[in-house]
């Protein structure tokens, strides 16, 4: 299917699958066409893509993309594959504006599994206006304007970059979605505040539940791709919503391993690397998470080709000496430890006693993060560290 631009309306779409007319001639009868609750949308760029390749790939390409939109439609629409790349599909129960955003959600979701990003270029996403004895007609979706249509939310809530890529419904089948804060960061010689750091957690929707670290293991690669993108996305989301005019220092962004350790996942976190250099004084720092068990080798490898697009590169570590340890090779230019719940006084002086222990001499920065006081930021100081961040009570 031809692209058309963006402005383009009421055009002529090259579709000649007698199977694909039929199809479209009983949605036009049904009144589906009149209500604009018929679109198109064409996997053509991962084709592209694929080049010779396609042809050994398309198979599972379309049962990944037939298996999206039926977790999409969740049996309030219908759909039907029109040709080897176009998919025609049906909501007659809902607004033309939320069927054409649920149909741009599936494409982005199929374009970031095997492309590794949603280029603007490459979501190709037709709404169908009538059918004459020419053929088929419609236009493009203007991405960005059903984008900014869907930019508030029920009760004002605002909807940002992030929700490109959440919620939306993993491997597992649960539907999951980030949720972020903003830490400040603080250099505790001289109690200065250097920056943020974004802290994410997955959870579960409708209930809100943390996913357990059982249920994040079970996470596939592009799962957990689409949650780096959202947690940047959130960072960008903020950076944008200030309105000092000011810069901020400095942007702390959370990126899983696995995504890094992947040509693809690596280019679309340096893509929003880019985008959120441009938003602060300093630079981004990149803190690499699940390197539990990760030789020391391999983090090297990630280290140095992320290493160009950032300010530093951290990793995140468990309170262990056992995983501190041989994390020098690595080329880490500090680590991070994060302190989950509430602990007691005690219990913390315990916990962050330990985890600047286990980092030894070698460690040049050691960051104790989500901290709850300003006092455990003065016990930090006291036993060693040499940055903190400190956990507020507003969500983004």
């Amino acid at each position: 299917m031809p692209e058309s631009g963006p402005a383009a309306a009421d055009a002529l779409l090259a579709i000649d699958s007698v199977e694909a007319t039929d199809v479209l001639d009983r949605l036009q009868a049904s009144g589906a066409v009149a209500q604009g609750a018929v679109t198109i949308i064409s996997l053509s760029a991962i084709a592209e893509q694929l080049g010779e390749r396609w042809a050994a790939r398309q198979e599972r390409v379309q049962d990944h993309a037939e298996r999206t939109l039926e977790r999409q439609l969740a049996g309030q629409g219908m759909f039907q594959r029109i040709s080897a790349t176009d998919y025609v599909v049906s909501q007659p129960g809902v607004s033309a504006l939320a069927g054409q955003a649920g149909c741009l959600n599936v494409l982005r979701n199929i374009l970031n599994h095997f492309l590794g990003a949603a280029l603007m270029a490459d979501i190709r996403v037709h709404t169908v206006s009538h059918i004459s004895t020419e053929g088929v007609h419609g236009a493009r979706i203007d991405v960005a304007a059903v984008d900014r249509a869907g930019s508030v939310r029920a009760g004002g809530e605002q909807r940002g970059s992030a929700d490109r890529w959440s919620p939306f419904v993993a491997a597992t089948g649960q539907r999951v979605r980030v949720s972020c804060v903003l830490e400040p960061i603080i250099r505790l010689k001289g109690s200065t505040r250097i920056g943020y750091r974004v802290a994410r957690r997955v959870r579960e929707t409708p209930t809100d539940r943390p996913l357990s670290a059982v249920e994040l293991g079970n996470l596939s690669r592009a799962d957990i791709l689409r949650i780096d993108l959202a947690t940047i996305g959130r960072g960008l989301d903020r950076l944008r919503s200030e309105d000092s005019g000011a810069k901020m220092p400095s942007l702390m962004l959370p990126v899983s391993y696995i995504t890094l350790s992947s040509a693809d996942g690596r280019a679309a976190v340096v893509g929003l690397f880019r985008e959120a250099q441009a938003s602060v004084r300093h630079g981004v720092i990149c803190e690499i998470c699940d390197i539990e068990g990760v030789p020391p080798g391999a983090l090297a490898a990630v280290v140095s080709l992320i290493r160009p697009f950032c300010l530093y590169v951290v990793g995140r570590v468990s309170a262990a000496a056992g995983l501190m340890s041989g994390l020098t090779e690595a080329r880490l230019q500090g680590l991070t430890v994060e302190c989950a719940g509430a602990p007691s006084e005690a219990d913390f002086v315990r916990w962050a006693r330990e985890a600047v222990g286990a980092g030894g001499p070698s460690v040049r920065s050691l960051m104790l993060c989500s901290l709850s006081s300003t006092r455990q930021l003065a016990v930090a100081a006291l036993l060693g560290a040499s940055h903190a961040t400190l956990r507020p009570t507003a969500r983004l």
